[in-house]
């Protein structure tokens, strides 16, 4: 993660009683905040209290990240966040979206060119263009699945995303110790699918052909 950050200065925010953890492995700004989204809200406070204009949340397992040029046979220029930030801004400023992210899958044989104003953004690395107040924030109902409500939220409030399609983001995901992958279960996935459907009707269905998991289709 270091490396891949190099010249930036992350903030860390993690769980109770995690902070020393974090501090052996190398880290600095450490602020133990609790839950997912009840650290994601923090973060968005504390760059909101700094006078930020943008704000960079990503997952602390990520491995690699890529740029994917051309369509057929893609070639992936591999890049680091500080890039991939630059990026994801430019994509913000030329759409006028408040919240921008990279392809759901790193695969670069399914990264499709341009960016998607309407698509899903996955939580795992996404670039916030914040508006005081106004700036939506994470559902602290959800324990997972929390980036599609955060992805119709904006939707709802700004009528588009910025999903950089050619950006490929490698992450452990559920391999990895810790986090989501410590407490996952067909039961909280099943609970909070039918939270999130039940908040927004008609915007949300099921995967016809991965268990567990949901499409967004939105329509203004």
């Amino acid at each position: 993660m270091e490396a891949l950050c190099a010249g930036l200065e992350p903030a860390w925010f993690v769980g109770e009683g995690e902070a020393d953890a974090y501090r052996a492995a190398g880290a600095e700004r450490v602020t133990e905040s609790g839950g997912l989204c009840v650290s994601r809200n923090r973060a968005l406070d504390d760059a909101l209290a700094a006078g930020a204009r943008l704000h960079l949340q990503l997952s602390d397992d990520l491995t690699r990240l890529g740029w994917a040029h051309g369509v057929t046979r893609p070639e992936v220029e591999s890049i680091d966040v500080g890039e991939a930030c630059r990026r994801m801004a430019i994509a913000l400023k030329s759409t006028g979206a408040a919240l921008a992210g990279g392809s759901p899958t790193d695969n670069p044989y399914f990264a499709k060119p341009g960016i998607g104003a309407t698509n899903f953004i996955v939580g795992d690395m996404v670039l916030v263009r914040l508006d005081g107040p106004r700036t939506p924030r994470w559902d602290v109902n959800l324990s997972l699945k929390e980036d599609y409500d955060y992805t119709l939220q904006h939707l709802t409030a700004y009528g588009k995303v910025a999903r950089c399609n050619a950006l490929l983001a490698s992450f452990k995901h559920r391999t990895n110790v810790g986090g989501a992958v410590n407490y996952r279960t067909a039961d909280l996935e099943q609970a909070n699918i039918a939270y999130l459907i039940g908040k927004w009707p008609g915007s949300l269905r099921l995967n016809p052909k991965r268990p567990n998991e949901l499409l967004l289709r939105w329509r203004a």
